[in-house]
């Protein structure tokens, strides 16, 4: 395995917005940002997905489950054995 897509669940959709939810993603965030592992390398493709190279940061994967976990969220863990070629949209003009 060379790459892993991880995907850390928000709590559900109507209580996101209440300030004790909003503030157990935003100390998550805090503590992987702030966990001294290098984050350089990790591809942040939406603000709860990852795609983390494992030959260089398996250590902020590890990070991050056990930060989930902890503060209680879900996470989904894909392990693929090349960098997965993403099909991305055009932006549209307006």
């Amino acid at each position: 395995m060379k790459y892993a897509l991880l995907l850390i669940e928000l709590p559900s959709s109507e209580n996101i917005h209440e300030p004790e939810q909003q503030q157990r993603w935003q100390t998550f965030l805090n503590k992987i940002s702030n966990s001294g592992t290098k984050i350089e390398s990790v591809a942040l493709h939406r603000q709860v997905l990852w795609q983390i190279p494992l030959e260089s940061d398996l250590a902020f994967l590890s990070q991050c489950i056990a930060e989930a976990t902890r503060e209680k969220f879900g996470y989904r863990v894909l392990f693929l054995d090349e960098e997965p070629d993403w099909i991305l949209s055009m932006k549209t003009k307006v």
